[in-house]
């Protein structure tokens, strides 16, 4: 749809998967990202809300100079801007000034500006790329696929399971709290794997839980070995007796996770093609 110069089309996809997918196509237009504003991360930092928005300034010199060299002004409107966010009900969208409207503010007509309409259709194919319907590109793939294309200095944008997420660090660590950090993900997948277990196992035996809440948070002791701690919250709901209540306890420790953890783990890395 269009809305005063305005153009703004829906995206079918989670708003960190649009917000990677309109990285890649900037990239493979070969134009330059010149800023990054996460506008929900700087509400945050205010103690204030705001749904996922975020601003990506961007163009090509070769594209902007001969629009200023016929219109000096057009420099208030350069670099261009695409602006992806989330509306209250969850949709994702994308959102564009028409650059049509650089030269009708001005009392031009765009027909006597040519490289308005190359910029117009650069930003419609941009657009296009970004809500439609083909897989981003990778050079690699697999169960968990990482890439550095968040809107913050260190978000990485994180594809595993059919979904898309920010990872991120807090302000303290030089990040923007667009998500949860890499431990707070281990700490996520011990209670994840953790409920599981003790679900399929209740189930299994016939057994009446009801609810299962597990906390896990993640320490460092430089002094103790190993250094990282996770310590885990577990609580079950249900009419459980003491000795079902104990056998749960016990299974939590056979989550793959936990053995994981626990028995620590071979990194084999190798150059991506």
């Amino acid at each position: 749809m269009t809305d005063a110069g305005l153009v703004t089309l829906a995206s079918p996809h989670a708003f960190a998967d649009t917000a990677a997918r309109l990285e890649a196509a900037l990239d493979g237009a070969g134009l330059t990202v010149f800023a990054r504003i996460d506008h929900a991360a700087g509400a945050r930092a205010a103690g204030l809300e705001l749904r996922p928005t975020l601003l990506l300034i961007f163009g090509d010199a070769k594209a902007g100079t001969p629009l200023m060299q016929a219109l000096p002004t057009a420099g208030l409107d350069l670099p261009l801007k695409l602006l992806v966010w989330e509306d209250d009900a969850g949709a994702v969208h994308l959102t564009y000034a028409d650059p049509v409207s650089i030269a009708t503010g001005r009392g031009r007509a765009s027909g006597e500006l040519p490289v308005i309409a190359r910029l117009g259709d650069a930003l419609e194919g941009i657009a296009a790329a970004v809500v439609g319907d083909e897989p981003l590109a990778s050079p690699l793939a697999g169960p968990a696929v990482v890439h550095d294309k968040g809107p913050g200095r260190i978000q990485a944008q994180v594809s595993t399971g059919g979904q898309s997420f920010f990872a991120d660090e807090p302000a303290t660590a030089g990040g923007g709290s667009a998500g949860p950090s890499p431990h707070d993900l281990l700490a996520a997948a011990l209670a994840a794997c953790t409920t599981m277990t003790l679900r399929l196992y209740a189930d299994r035996k016939a057994w009446p839980l009801e609810r299962i809440h597990v906390a896990v948070d993640h320490h460092r002791e430089p002094d103790a070995a190993p250094q990282d701690l996770f310590r885990r919250r577990i609580a079950l709901a249900g009419s459980l007796d003491s000795a079902q209540s104990e056998r749960l306890m016990q299974i939590a420790d056979r989550c793959p996770v936990h053995r994981t953890l626990a028995a620590g783990a071979r990194i084999e890395t190798e150059a991506g093609a």
